[in-house]
């Protein structure tokens, strides 16, 4: 595969191989220092070498995250760089450090409204269909977990 699936920190392994499973892709995973002081020095576990690598994280709101990830995965030698996000709430001036990356493509969900400038590259896609199903669901007192099950791309 040409794509790999990147965790920005530890905790969110669980999140970046769900993704890597729907993908038919691998993925890698970005450790730091045990006490987190110098982000900079993080390193890869896996390879994203010649590959288009995603980003994944749950909350964008700083930017730091993905700014210092896309730094390393690119001087590992990924060839594109995208991040993904469920919620971009994009503070204290992410958009700026977020437009000094080489990050292609930022992809989130609408379900944050931000008055903060957004950056460049932002795309968003709608979670209104997935809130509403859901809130019908409590309703009618039925699980909400089938909203957020998915089949294996074929």
């Amino acid at each position: 595969s040409d794509v790999v699936v990147v965790s920005p920190k530890n905790s969110g392994v669980k999140r970046a191989r769900s993704l890597a499973e729907y993908l038919d892709a691998p993925i890698a995973i970005i450790d730091y220092a045990q006490d987190d002081s110098d982000r900079n020095e993080g390193y890869i576990i896996g390879d994203v070498e010649g590959k288009k690598a995603i980003l994944i994280d749950d909350i964008l709101n700083t930017g730091r995250t993905f700014s210092e990830a896309a730094k390393i995965v690119e001087r590992e030698g990924a060839t594109e760089i995208y991040a993904v996000s469920s919620h971009g709430l994009f503070v204290e001036g992410a958009a700026d450090l977020l437009d000094a990356t080489n990050i292609k493509e930022i992809l989130v969900t609408d379900s944050v409204a931000t008055k903060e400038r957004t950056p460049e590259n932002v795309c968003y896609i709608t979670a209104s269909e997935l809130i509403g199903d859901a809130i019908v669901r409590i309703h009618e007192r039925k699980p909400v977990s089938p909203l957020f099950a998915y089949n294996k791309k074929k």
